[in-house]
């Protein structure tokens, strides 16, 4: 089974304008936590940027599917996966135009559709995922200046399988 963190990551990598935000090698998007030095103060070197994003499964609600007319009931297999996505960088502004990008690409995503999945990828029928809220914060504890963080509570669709 792949979690919805893996899935989007996977749609997240193959996306040209995070590509362009987040490097392809490494991709700079993290399950839970960030690779050590992963975040990086820009540089004449590195062209790139040092933007990274930081994923955290937040809960997971599922509906029970009540009896099929033989008294069984079970799990739906359709989730709502809540998830806070960090984007950091050591400059405010790219952090916010980073999440920009990040929610724009969310509004292209389809987890409860393998149609995104399939080969060759097909545009899924909807869209179904929210963004709940922004906000920004500071992080001070992976380097020795601040970073700046866009904290995206989004909520998207899943299929269990």
């Amino acid at each position: 089974m792949v979690s919805a963190e893996e899935k989007l990551r996977q749609l997240a990598a193959a996306n040209t304008t995070l590509q362009a935000d987040l490097g392809t090698t490494p991709f700079r998007w993290f399950d839970m936590q960030l690779a050590q030095g992963a975040l990086q103060p820009s540089s004449p070197a590195n062209t790139v940027g040092a933007s990274c994003v930081r994923v955290l499964r937040v809960s997971t609600g599922r509906r029970y599917v009540q009896g099929n007319g033989y008294g069984v009931s079970n799990l739906s297999p359709l989730s709502e996966v809540r998830l806070q996505i960090d984007v950091l960088d050591f400059c405010a502004e790219v952090a916010r135009q980073v999440a920009a990008d990040v929610v724009a690409f969310l509004g292209t995503v389809d987890l409860a559709s393998p149609a995104q999945f399939a080969t060759p990828p097909a545009t899924p029928p909807q869209f179904p995922s929210f963004l709940l809220s922004q906000r920004g914060r500071m992080d001070y504890q992976l380097s020795k200046q601040p970073a700046y963080v866009q904290c995206l509570d989004v909520r998207l669709f899943n299929t269990e399988t």
